[in-house]
């Protein structure tokens, strides 16, 4: 996984052309492009993989930031899962119709598998 790397004096206040970390101060920030602001990251190695895959849905796949949302309560058969869908990628910027569940973990880790297919028959959003 490479991105770049900027080193400012301020956290970000836009959503940048490119996956980009942040380092300011000894801290590092990313911008999320849905929900609009900055997220630290130095304890939450995972939002820098969520920051990643939504940059990677645009540039590579070709979605629009209008497509995507992120935290997306879920369904597990009749009741209201805790967990939330990490990226959900809609047929359109309606976000009416998903097209694409991601579960991210943060980079070394390898569980998840279980996780993902206990529920991917029965998600629903809520």
């Amino acid at each position: 996984m490479e991105y770049k790397k900027v080193t400012g004096k301020n956290k970000p206040d836009s959503a940048p052309d490119e996956f980009t970390v942040f380092c300011v101060g000894g801290e590092e920030w990313v911008f999320c492009p849905i929900r609009q602001r900055a997220y630290k990251v130095d304890s939450k190695p995972e939002e820098i993989v969520r920051q990643w895959w939504i940059y990677r849905l645009k540039e590579v796949y070709d979605y629009s930031f209008d497509q995507i949302d992120v935290e997306v309560k879920v369904r597990v058969g009749s009741t209201e899962a805790k967990k939330k869908g990490d990226i959900v990628v809609y047929d359109s910027n309606r976000k009416a119709k998903p097209r694409i569940f991601i579960e991210v973990k943060q980079p070394k880790r390898t569980d998840g598998i279980e996780q993902f297919e206990s529920a991917r028959v029965s998600w629903r959003l809520s």
